[in-house]
């Protein structure tokens, strides 16, 4: 579990032997032990590679867990599984097995295996399933049973809890009276979202979304779609449409989700997606795309989505990565440039960028070896600094795919095929250090340019030494670091915590509390380094300040450093909420002070707080812009709208700027006033703002000093 490496990684071709493993049919007695329970045997992932968190894949359909610096383990041995998923805690995978004979009908059973090779355990013994997913905050795997007779139909919804003796008596959720096309889980975990659809598609009843309690419970319509939903313009009489396909967005408000006609040819050329929300908000249309749920992804906050606009069932060509704001659909944007298609959109963790599969686009071409090669891309959300991450050799059929974000955004992964042969690569977020990690990855079945492949690898963050002291559900980040730590970070309601596990500790340790509005920096010299600017849970947030925390002395020792005028960072602090006066800018020889106070009638609980205030820096006009919300000048400062500075060695001079404030509306919040502060500085000096209050008393003024160096 060690941290992504920074230098070149040697790769070296290791031959696979694997054992000659009987194809025989797989057994689904709940209890039995798989044939190879955990043995290790000779696959290798590449040497010397270190990567972060661990891999589930599929090998000569064997299921296998990879750990950077670990020798493989394989789970299973008789040659027949499929969609490897972990759980929340990552001590259990689940997984499909399938009749080799039929390897690609739905004729699936359900499994689960423990992920360091103690044992793997059917489930719904005889039975087949059609869906599993597990519960996002605890070890409970939902799932849709195959109907008696059929082979596409819902039978009954069951809900399983998975323990250490591997799973339990399954609860029935629904039974087979109401026909479910598709489920997920609110990402809170307490709440299961289902779609339906009447049992003979020719017949136009209504469809509906419905929400019910996780282990079962009345359920409650969100969302009854009218009949003009369905059929479409355009589709053939007797074809009606139902919805499914459904994703959440993280922050488990907004729905996504497919209107799929009851047509296979007509799905396989596009489908509409939809979005609404956990509320049954009316359906809004978004785009018409291919009906692949790995093609649409939230952005980290929720409120914009990025998906693979087009139809046609070709991945080859009219491909286009869109980027949607959901409740702004005017502002969407096109990031696929002319000429080229996209697939397999990943969002990066924090939202600044968005990872592609980029190729030329071919409308003609048919056979795989001739589709022209593609590569691993990276833009921003606004279309802007398309940046290639992936070598690729401009080989047709070579085809680097299927990208996902590891160690926090550090590290890019994904799959390379080459022929009849796949294999799993690595870089740094910015292209370097690019390396391979696993060979022959099993290719899983494909559609027209288009491949599952979450049929044969899954990605694990990373697992805990100790139990979570919290909702799993809570998790919003997990990376390894150093000697065998592992930094959990803990988010709710935009607090974040972070929490330090080690195999030398009793249990995990709480070393930053959501006081302190930290970020992960950088693991350094052995310590722990974060970005701060808390100050009060009432949002009186400081200038940015770095948190530093030693795990042997467990001591958090903080620092105040001047930061470089180009720091990356988007400065701001202060309190929003309160009108202020900006009475005075005093300039001194190594600094500039601004003084406030309280407009009339207002009243700042809990004492004088500076404005919130945003800081930017213009390298062309060399002058470092803060913007104070919701203040007005006092009239003294009304009219000098520049500031000379004979006396400072760091500011040439002032620039002030009224900026007036506009009522709300329906459409848009109301703007309050800003005053806008250039100063204009000689060189390029390091700088820190800070906060004091008068003397006299804490209600009666304040002052945000800005110093240089």
């Amino acid at each position: 579990m060690g941290e992504f490496q920074k230098h070149g990684t040697k790769v070296i071709f290791l031959l696979v032997m694997i054992c000659s493993l009987s194809l025989a049919g797989c057994g689904t007695g709940l209890g039995a032990k798989d044939l190879a329970g955990g043995v290790q045997v000779a696959l290798h992932a590449m040497e010397n590679t270190e990567f972060p968190g661990r891999l589930a894949v599929i090998n000569q359909g064997d299921l296998w867990v990879l750990e950077g610096g670990r020798e493989p383990l394989r789970l299973t041995g008789d040659g027949c599984s499929s969609s490897p998923a972990w759980s929340p805690d990552g001590q259990w995978l689940l997984f499909y097995k399938y009749d080799p004979a039929e390897k690609w009908s739905r004729n699936y059973s359900l499994w689960v295996a423990r992920a360091d090779g103690g044992g793997v355990f059917g489930m719904e013994p005889g039975g087949q399933v059609l869906n599993a997913r597990w519960s996002p905050a605890a070890n409970s795997i939902a799932y849709l049973t195959v109907k008696s007779g059929e082979s596409v139909r819902s039978g009954e919804f069951k809900l399983a809890d998975v323990g250490d003796k591997g799973p339990g008596e399954p609860l029935l959720l629904k039974e087979a009276s109401e026909k479910i096309v598709n489920f997920c889980w609110v990402p809170a975990g307490d709440r299961l979202v289902y779609t339906t659809a009447d049992e003979n598609p020719n017949i136009k009843e209504s469809p509906a979304i419905k929400v019910m309690p996780a282990r079962g419970g009345e359920a409650e319509t969100i969302l009854a779609l009218e009949p003009e939903f369905s059929p479409d313009a355009g589709h053939p009489p007797g074809i009606s449409s139902y919805p499914g396909g459904l994703k959440f967005s993280p922050n488990g408000h907004d729905l996504i989700f497919f209107k799929y006609p009851s047509s296979a040819s007509l799905t396989a050329d596009g489908v509409s997606l939809y979005v609404t929300s956990i509320d049954g908000e009316a359906p809004r249309q978004l785009a018409t795309m291919l009906a692949y749920p790995d093609w649409v992804d939230w952005y980290c906050y929720g409120d914009s989505v990025a998906y693979i606009e087009g139809s046609g069932r070709e991945a080859q060509s009219n491909k286009r990565l869109s980027i949607m704001p959901v409740n702004r659909p005017d502002l969407a944007v096109t990031v696929t440039p002319e000429g080229y298609v996209d697939r397999d959109p990943a969002w990066s963790p924090e939202g600044a960028f968005i990872a592609v599969s980029r190729a030329k686009s071919a409308p003609e071409i048919s056979q795989p070896e001739e589709w022209p090669s593609s590569a691993i891309w990276l833009a921003q959300p606004d279309g802007s600094g398309a940046k290639r991450i992936s070598d690729g050799d401009g080989t047709p059929g070579y085809s680097d795919c299927h990208p996902w974000w590891a160690g926090s955004g550090r590290s890019l992964m994904w799959v390379r095929v080459q022929g009849e042969k796949a294999s799993i690569w690595q870089s740094g977020a910015d292209g370097e250090n690019i390396g391979q990690i696993f060979d022959e990855l099993d290719i899983p079945q494909g559609y027209y340019g288009a491949y599952k492949w979450d049929e044969v690898v899954a990605w694990y963050p990373g697992g805990f030494y100790h139990p979570l002291p919290f909702p799993g559900n809570q998790v919003r980040d997990v990376r390894s670091i150093g000697d065998s730590f592992i930094l959990v970070e803990k988010g709710t309601s935009g607090d974040h915590d972070f929490y330090l596990d080690h195999p030398s500790f009793n249990g995990m340790k709480h070393i930053v509390y959501f006081i302190e509005t930290a970020k992960f920096k950088e693991y350094k010299d052995g310590e722990l380094v974060f970005t701060a600017r808390g100050g009060s849970d009432t949002g009186n947030y400081q200038f940015p300040y770095l948190l530093t925390y030693n795990p042997n002395t467990e001591e958090l020792i903080r620092e105040e450093p001047f930061l470089p005028l180009n720091e990356q960072e988007d400065i701001a602090f202060g309190k929003d909420g309160w009108k202020q006066i900006l009475t005075n800018i005093e300039i001194q020889e190594s600094a500039v002070v601004f003084d406030f106070q309280a407009a009339p009638g207002e009243v700042l609980a809990g004492g004088s707080r500076l404005p919130y205030t945003t800081v930017r820096y213009n390298q062309q006009a060399s002058d470092l812009v803060f913007s104070f919300l919701n203040v007005e000048p006092a009239n003294s400062l009304k009219e000098k709208t520049i500031i000379e500075s004979p006396g400072s060695q760091y500011v040439k001079e002032i620039r002030l700027e009224q900026l007036t404030g506009s009522p709300g509306d329906a459409q848009n919040p109301a703007q309050p006033p800003v005053v806008k502060i250039s100063i204009v500085l000689t060189g390029t000096p390091l700088y820190k703002a800070e906060a004091s209050f008068s003397k006299e008393s804490i209600y009666a003024a304040n002052s945000c000093t800005v110093r240089f160096q």
